[in-house]
């Protein structure tokens, strides 16, 4: 029983030495830029917000379509479309849709940057393994680059081909924001008519420009 004790002591170590060998930055970059060479993105996912403090605990789930600068965004009873110029928020419970600028959002995490823009906004401090429901993974640790909006990330992609599973972001206020994939499916055809806003489909809708 000793002999085992040790030797599963010495298996456990040699993991641990070579999760080490990982360079943190080096993985996080890598995974930037194989999101960012999808042709396009589609993915279920679940936004959480929690923070003890507060007595905030909620959850909402949300699908999300990429394809270069353009996005769609279902998520809330919401859908927020962006043609890559401009991004339109229709909110069918006030019948409202706002119009705004995509410039006045550059300094913004939108959603087609969220799984690209890692490298730009994150340094990264640490690299380890889990298993997420039978998906061997590798968590990074993250520092934003500013410290404006959030103050620490956690970034979880599977170690086999860097798909993200999971990201987690902590605010200023300690509220911590976690988005949860699922289904996620790349580089399959997607019509531009996805992405655009026609104002003849919202004919008793107030709109409210923005810009």
């Amino acid at each position: 029983m000793k002999r085992l004790s040790f030797i599963a002591i010495i298996i456990v170590s040699a993991a641990v030495a070579f999760a080490q060998k990982v360079d943190p930055q080096v993985l996080l970059k890598q995974a930037s830029e194989k999101a960012a060479a999808y042709q396009t993105i589609a993915a279920g996912f679940t936004y959480s917000l929690q923070n003890t403090a507060a007595k905030l605990n909620d959850s909402q789930k949300g699908d999300i379509t990429i394809k270069g600068d353009k996005y769609r965004l279902e998520i809330a009873q919401q859908t927020i479309l962006s043609d890559g110029k401009t991004v339109y928020t229709i909110m069918p419970n006030a019948k409202e849709v706002q119009i705004n600028d995509i410039e006045d959002m550059n300094d913004a995490i939108t959603p087609n940057k969220i799984f690209t823009d890692y490298y730009k906004n994150f340094t990264a401090k640490s690299v380890t393994e889990k298993t997420v429901k039978g998906v061997v993974c590798q968590v990074i640790e993250l520092e934003p680059v500013s410290k404006k909006d959030f103050t620490k990330a956690v970034l979880t992609v599977a170690k086999s081909d860097l798909i993200p599973q999971e990201l987690q972001l902590t605010d200023k206020k300690g509220t911590l924001h976690t988005y949860v994939l699922e289904n996620f499916k790349v580089d399959q055809p997607i019509d531009d008519a996805v992405f655009t806003f026609k104002q003849g489909d919202y004919p008793d809708y107030e709109v409210i420009d923005m810009r």
